[in-house]
């Protein structure tokens, strides 16, 4: 089921737990074919870097604003 607010609540929690402990950037590897996820995270604030040739993209929050 989708459009809930978990996967919100989660990156939310996860932002809370980086900051508590310094962490500036948290990094995602989501399957390239995985377009609604991507466009979730992109949302989120995470942008896509350092993608390889793999079947992953690589997404990063680099400079987390709390």
């Amino acid at each position: 089921e989708h459009n809930r607010g978990v996967g919100s609540k989660l990156i939310e929690e996860i932002k809370s737990i980086a900051k508590k402990h310094n962490c500036d950037n948290i990094i995602l590897d989501v399957w390239s074919f995985n377009d609604n996820a991507i466009n979730f995270y992109k949302n989120k604030g995470f942008e896509e870097s350092d993608n390889d040739e793999s079947t992953n993209k690589r997404l990063s929050s680099k400079g987390l604003t709390y």
